[in-house]
């Protein structure tokens, strides 16, 4: 079962590595990532492209520098993702202030000095929403089929 990944990101060049290595390493571990474009208005709502693929995404990844939460389009995505059983991971850098204890708890924060940690951080937690997302359909499918095994037992 493949996982979405969603990589909300601020365009800033700072930030550009982390996305698109994010986006490399789900890629080369199975998983789908989408990188949403930024050729909309940001005053407008989200198109439906990016809406859609937020709305069908496993998990959320929001990347961010220091003024990156003050962009629309970021603000947007990451409501979203909250508005939805989406899991959000946040990879904020460490000059950012975040008020939601939602978003805190999922944060990663940017280690400048060190990136491939970062990485490793983000990519653990991708992960680990995948590996809840496949245990959750084994228990489903294991649900079901118990019974329909009792089901067909009634018959005889």
């Amino acid at each position: 079962m493949s996982s979405s990944v969603f990589i909300s990101h601020s365009v800033s060049p700072a930030e550009l590595g982390i996305v698109y290595a994010i986006s490399e390493e789900a890629a080369r571990r199975g998983m789908q990532p989408y990188i949403p474009d930024r050729q909309w208005n940001p005053e407008e709502q989200l198109p439906h492209r990016i809406y859609s693929a937020l709305q069908s995404a496993d998990v959320c990844v929001a990347v961010a520098t220091q003024f990156g939460t003050q962009l629309p389009w970021v603000n947007a995505e990451i409501a979203g993702a909250l508005a939805k059983p989406t899991a959000l991971i946040a990879v904020f850098d460490s000059t950012l202030p975040v008020q939601d204890p939602q978003i805190e708890s999922a944060r990663v924060t940017i280690m400048r000095d060190n990136v491939p940690a970062t990485l490793a951080r983000a990519l653990q937690k991708i992960e680990q929403v995948r590996v809840e997302q496949t245990q959750k359909t084994a228990l489903t499918w294991l649900v079901v089929g118990g019974l329909l095994f009792l089901l067909t037992q009634g018959d005889k």
